[in-house]
């Protein structure tokens, strides 16, 4: 069949269809459709094919299966002659219930661990979400506040009002005796339970220091020795000497230098894992201490694979007294020992590309100063437009290359299609540079134009050894109308992120005659706008921001072309910048003495710093108790809207190794068998 679909379900959850033609992409109208569906018959007892509706598509080749059934329905597409019956099912699911306002009651606690008889400090806001989750804070109202233990069994409950700003807060004791482990706080508004949270209620030993790793500086060579160091520090600041240290380190394989290319994706970045050292040792008067090892390599590992090698080193410092507390910490060393990097968009416009920033570390992540050059070719790209194979690329062609390009000019032969391999046209920029006098590469007096451009980074690391560095990425001419290299389509967003009042700007190509187009514009799980577009040169649509769309919405492109079809989706966000608070703190101490009074003075300002009435909630705690459950506050009260109307495709990919008939024959299995001895 030349005929094509796609599905959706839409706001209301029943099922739309578009209609086209699956050569060109078109929109097709009148295309006939009947709805079937299955019913059981008991005097046959077999499931039997009912119509259920019928339709017709519009201009835009859209459908609405007007079906009222409970169960699924198969959807029969003719034109003509020309006929279309999948065994895919879809589904009319009505409406349902429409989304009612909500309460919820968020808490925050003081810590998120207690011993028994400890107070538990608690506060709540109390917040209505609209249908849309938009959120309002509740005023004057009761809410009940219980608090359960580990058998989940009501210990206290209390009934609270909200103040103006909608907040509740409270105290309860963690019980004496019985059982300890996780409990829990919960809210209950109009009768119906809100929210909850969790917390531990232990008999713990409060953790007196804490070890960590300091970073690791310099460069390091495979098959030599390193040393890391680490400081074993009590909370209150003093350190801790002459504790027991056990360390051990364990080495792990990966390949970060392998051309994905050549591997076709499938290559082993992830190699065997080893312990290869272990020992103890001693703090010092400082509280520092040193593990030094030998950074063996895998003897098993060619070196022209340029291995890297993650060394993890774990240390567990044992004090006087017996208390034990680990850390760990990663170094890399590898054949090459330098980490170099150059951020480069894969799709820009040339007058947007004035600069790079070459990034120069050593293999833990510290600033390490080379000299090298920077290239940037021009590709020449092939006059033609390739579609990705569904089937795998031969080892060996076996028809002629004239004949495959003559019946098969979308595919191409060998590697026509992949830009590692395309000859160079010619140099554009050849310069050296030195990342300790600046790391920015300026291109602004740069002759770009449209084409795809191959940047080859080129230098030695602290030992010597050549590392190159390879980027490949396409420079378009927004004056030009048809695209840099051929492609079916490509697009872009001027940018990711917009305020009410600001516009996105979306353009899109292709090298085609003609390319169809569908666009649509989905807000709050409801497509607001659609529309088909002719792309015969760059076509720019312009979507205008309004306050109604913080929180975000996204836009679908969907188009078939040669039997293929393709479906994106673009998430434009558009944040809720009007609702941010600034903190700052006008005064802050952070060393006092055990019993001092301090007072802390912070400012509280809008998004446009503005004064806003505000209530705020704080709270000081001992951060050893870290060390058995982290106390993170979170409040995200609104809301973010993703995409919730993808296209379905339907009838399109790759079947293979299926059976199709039968007539074969089953042979007996024939086996031999021996005597054997009875033990």
């Amino acid at each position: 069949s030349n005929l094509g679909f796609w599905q959706r379900q839409n706001a209301e959850n029943r099922t739309e269809i578009v209609v086209f033609d699956r050569e060109s992409g078109d929109p097709l109208k009148g295309v006939k459709a009947e709805f079937w569906t299955e019913n059981y018959n008991q005097i046959f007892r077999k499931n039997q094919l009912v119509k259920a509706g019928k339709g017709v598509s519009d201009a835009d080749g859209f459908l609405m299966p007007d079906v009222e059934v409970s169960n699924s329905f198969r959807v029969l597409l003719s034109k003509g002659a020309d006929t279309l019956f999948l065994d895919d099912r879809f589904y009319n699911y009505g409406r349902g219930n429409d989304p009612k306002p909500y309460r919820t009651v968020h808490f925050f606690l003081d810590r998120a661990i207690y011993r028994p008889g400890q107070t538990i400090y608690f506060k709540g806001i109390l917040v209505e979400k609209s249908p849309d989750g938009l959120p309002k804070i509740v005023p004057n109202q009761p809410v009940k506040v219980t608090f359960r233990n580990a058998n989940y069994q009501e210990v206290e409950s209390q009934t609270l009002t909200t103040n103006e700003f909608g907040t509740i807060n409270g105290t309860f004791i963690a019980p004496k005796s019985g059982l300890t482990g996780a409990m829990s706080i919960l809210a209950s508004v109009d009768q119906n339970q809100s929210s909850h949270i969790g917390f531990r209620v232990e008999e713990y030993k409060r953790p007196k220091f804490q070890v960590r790793f300091e970073p690791v500086a310099g460069s390091f060579k495979l098959d030599s020795e390193m040393s890391v160091t680490g400081k074993a520090e009590a909370y209150a600041g003093n350190v801790i000497s002459d504790a027991r240290v056990q360390w051990r380190v364990v080495r792990e394989t990966r390949f970060p230098w392998l051309p994905w290319w050549r591997y076709g994706g499938f290559f082993p970045r992830n190699g065997s894992t080893m312990e290869i050292a272990n020992g103890f040792t001693q703090t010092g008067a400082d509280g520092r201490f040193e593990i030094a090892f030998l950074a063996k390599s895998d003897p098993t590992i060619s070196k022209d694979q340029k291995p890297e090698f993650r060394y993890t080193v774990y240390a567990d410092v044992v004090d006087m007294t017996g208390e034990t507390h680990s850390a760990s910490t990663n170094v890399r060393v590898g054949t090459v020992a330098l980490d170099l990097r150059v951020e480069v968009p894969e799709l820009a416009e040339i007058s947007d590309l004035d600069s790079l920033v070459i990034t120069s570390k050593n293999l833990n992540g510290t600033f390490e100063p080379v000299t090298g050059s920077l290239t940037i070719e021009k590709l020449s790209a092939p006059d033609r437009i390739f579609l990705e194979r569904y089937w795998e690329k031969p080892d060996k062609p076996v028809i002629p290359k004239a004949d495959f390009e003559r019946d098969f000019p979308q595919f191409a032969y060998q590697n026509e299609d992949k830009p590692e391999y395309w000859p160079v046209e010619k140099i554009v920029h050849a310069i050296d540079f030195d990342t300790e006098k600046s790391p920015v590469i300026d291109l602004r007096d740069v002759a770009f134009s449209g084409g795809k451009y191959l940047l080859t980074i080129q230098t030695r690391d602290a030992f010597g050894t050549p590392v190159e560095t390879k980027k490949i990425f396409t420079l378009y001419d927004a004056k030009s109308s048809k695209p840099a290299v051929s492609t079916l389509e490509w697009h872009i967003l001027n940018k990711k992120s917009a305020e009410p009042g600001e516009t996105f700007e979306l353009a899109v190509n292709s090298s085609l005659k003609c390319l169809p187009v569908l666009f649509e514009v989905e807000r709050k799980g409801k497509i607001t706008t659609r529309k088909w577009l002719n792309v015969k040169s760059l076509h720019r649509e312009i979507i205008r921001v309004t306050e109604a769309d913080r929180g975000g919405f996204a836009l679908h492109l969907s188009y078939a072309n040669q039997n293929r079809v393709f479906a994106f989706w673009e998430d434009l966000r558009v944040p809720w910048s009007n609702k941010e608070l600034v903190i700052e703190y006008e005064t802050f101490r952070d060393k006092l003495l055990p019993g001092q009074e301090e007072e802390w003075v912070l400012k509280i300002k809008g998004p446009k710093g503005e004064q806003v009435a505000a209530e705020m909630v704080t709270s000081l705690y001992d951060a050893s108790l870290d060390a058995f459950v982290a106390n993170n506050w979170a409040l995200d009260l609104y809301p973010v809207f993703f995409p919730r109307r993808p296209i379905n495709i339907r009838g399109f990919g790759l079947t293979d190794g299926r059976m199709y008939g039968g007539g074969y024959v089953s042979l007996p299995n024939a086996a031999r068998y021996y005597p054997t001895l009875n033990w």
